[in-house]
Order: structure tokens, then C-alpha cells, then sequence
């Protein structure tokens, strides 16, 4: 899935424009040497963000890895378990960024807000 969100000009346009993830180029703001979770897993990141923030897998392997999006300050948080489940999380939810510590309530007057900026975002995501 990856070489799709990095390679293909309508998804790479959708995830970069709508979703906030650009695969196009992640070593353009590569993590540090050295980076790691508190557990010492290792992070290998495969996006970023166009704050700078890293989307990256979790230890060793493929795609099926676990995803953690790191900030510029060195917070990491569990995103997805795998690739597939990222770009689901991105295609439903793109809003994801602003859902933690907020109700339902204020959760949905986001997804409005996002849904008012993107009118087409069913056609985009479809």
C-alpha cells in the first residue's frame, strides 16, 4: 500500500491535501538517529506530516507493523495496527488530529467544520 500512497497522483494529492500525510518524501524531515519508543523499539518512519510530525512503524518488518505518529517535540502515540488500518483511520476520519480529550459533541462540530472546508470530500475519498 505504501508505494500506492507515494507514487499515485490522485492518492498522494488526496493524503497530502485532505488527510495530512505525505509518503512522497519522508526522508525530508527523518526522525533522529537513534529514536526510539521508551520500550527501545525501533521506529522507521514513512511520512510526515506538513507540521514535521513522522508517521512511523514500529519495530521490525512490513506494512503490518503497528503505527505511531510522532511530533517535532518527541511525543509518540499509537495511531493504527498496520498500514491498512491508517488509511482507513485517514479515509473515514481525516479530522483524527483534533478527536483526543473531546466529547462526542465537540468531536462532530469538528467533523463539520472539516466536512464545511472539504464539501467533496466523499468524492475525493470515493
Amino acid at each position: 500500500m505504501l508505494p500506492l500512497l507515494s507514487t499515485d497522483e490522485q492518492v498522494v494529492a488526496f493524503f497530502v491535501r485532505v488527510a495530512d500525510l505525505d509518503a512522497t518524501d519522508p526522508s525530508s524531515h527523518a526522525l533522529e538517529d537513534g529514536v526510539r519508543l521508551a520500550s527501545g523499539a525501533r521506529l522507521q518512519q514513512f511520512a510526515r506530516a506538513g507540521s514535521g510530525d513522522a508517521f512511523c512503524f514500529v519495530g521490525e518488518g512490513g506494512e503490518e507493523r503497528p503505527v505511531v505518529y510522532v511530533s517535532l517535540d518527541g511525543e509518540a502515540g499509537p495511531l493504527a495496527l498496520g498500514m491498512s488500518e491508517l488509511v482507513q483511520l485517514c479515509l473515514v476520519a481525516p479530522w483524527w488530529r483534533d478527536a483526543p480529550g473531546r466529547t462526542a459533541e465537540k468531536l462532530q462540530v469538528v467533523a463539520d467544520e472539516y466536512r464545511e472546508e472539504w464539501p467533496d470530500l466523499d468524492q475525493r475519498r470515493d
